[in-house]
């Protein structure tokens, strides 16, 4: 699988200033923090490691290596302070406000992400660590085909939304309701 990442990644801190449930089944949390200005956006369906306490952890510790090295750093971290961490596409950047917007699927199941964000509130910490964008279309593709069940729906949105004008798509989302797909 090809991947476009950022010119340099690192560990990024930022704490939830608004976590909005925008259908049944999808939450929108935004973070914010200073740090955010060193994210470098790159568009598309971009991924982010998204860095979570786990129940019981009194805050959170991340690895503080860039780029690659930061997974070793993880794996030696006990269990005691390892955080969850999950890839999710990221919705919406704002540079200027330095916002940053992630949408989970509120499965209802009891997994980490989803049990955190339903939950999520003003203040929470959070980490991220830029992965890149794996949307790269060969461009001399004339149209497109984007298929993806809920679990897709923010990185199909944020391609479909960012495309150009004149970008002939065929768009297919598996979604358990009318209405799912939130904003």
């Amino acid at each position: 699988m090809r991947i476009q990442p950022p010119r340099h990644r690192q560990m990024i801190r930022a704490r939830v200033v608004r976590a909005e449930r925008t259908t049944d089944h999808f939450v929108t949390v935004t973070v914010s923090g200073p740090e955010l200005a060193r994210f470098e956006f790159l568009g598309r369906d971009q991924c982010v490691r998204v860095f979570l306490r786990r129940p019981g952890q009194e805050r959170l510790v991340l690895p503080d290596a860039e780029d690659d090295g930061w997974y070793p750093q993880y794996r030696e971290m006990g269990d005691d302070e390892r955080p969850y961490v999950r890839n999710y596409t990221m919705r919406r950047f704002d540079p200027e406000a330095l916002e940053l917007d992630i949408e989970f699927v509120a499965h209802g199941d009891g997994g980490p992400a989803s049990t955190w964000a339903i939950s999520a509130s003003e203040g929470d910490e959070v980490g991220l660590f830029p992965e890149g964008i794996y949307y790269l279309p060969p461009a001399e593709a004339d149209w497109h085909l984007l298929v993806g069940d809920e679990s897709a729906v923010p990185a199909l949105l944020s391609i479909v939304e960012q495309a150009p004008r004149d970008l002939r798509a065929q768009v297919y989302l598996e979604v358990p309701s009318p209405g799912t797909s939130g904003r």
